[in-house]
């Protein structure tokens, strides 16, 4: 199966009515009231996997929208009132601006499952950062979304996300050859003069 890549938003279009149901279903994946079993991942101090990679999808999502709206409004109402506080419209704005700039567009990052570089822990003041990548070519698509549990649900109190090459793969050690052993040799046998 091909690795969805990134594109530019010159060669990818996508209609208004399928963004606004794309941003429509991610947004209603984040506010779902949550089930038992997170209910339980809570008080256990984990999250599901399942639950982290639909947080990851939604947020790219509403930052990917944001992105080819230049409206912020709605990514920053999807955080928690300190964050809200601390952080304005323009602020996602000018934090997003090199993925605009460069034109990414982040809708292929929605596909491919996130790979999570730490473990889905949360801690004793009910925080959660998900850190990670989505495995999109030619860049990575990379991510750090931090959350905390508020009004029955995780909302965002910090967002990063950056399109970046992967790290280079080693490459592999050529296997070294291992000298011939010379047998003993018999002095008293004459070595031949031609070469047979």
């Amino acid at each position: 199966m091909p690795v969805p890549t990134l594109h530019s938003r010159r060669d990818l279009h996508l209609s208004p009515r399928r963004l606004f149901l794309t941003l429509v279903t991610a947004l209603a994946l984040l506010f779902v009231e949550t089930m038992p079993s997170q209910a339980e991942d809570a008080a256990s101090k984990t999250l599901e996997t399942d639950f982290a990679i639909a947080l990851v999808r939604t947020t790219i999502a509403a930052i990917d929208a944001a992105n080819q709206t230049g409206d912020y409004s709605v990514l920053h109402a999807l955080g928690v009132s300190a964050f809200r506080e601390a952080v304005s419209v323009d602020d996602l704005a000018r934090q997003n601006a090199p993925l605009r700039a460069a034109n990414i567009h982040l809708v292929s990052a929605l596909l491919p499952i996130p790979e999570f570089t730490q473990p889905l822990i949360i801690d004793a003041e009910n925080r959660l950062t998900i850190a990670g990548y989505v495995p999109t070519l030619p860049l990575r698509t990379r991510f750090v979304f931090r959350f905390i549990w508020e009004a029955d649900t995780w909302r965002l109190t910090d967002i990063a996300v950056a399109a970046a090459p992967p790290p280079l793969q080693k490459p592999r050690a050529k296997p070294t050859r291992q000298p011939r052993a010379e047998g003993t040799r018999n002095p008293n046998v004459p070595r031949p003069t031609t070469n047979w």
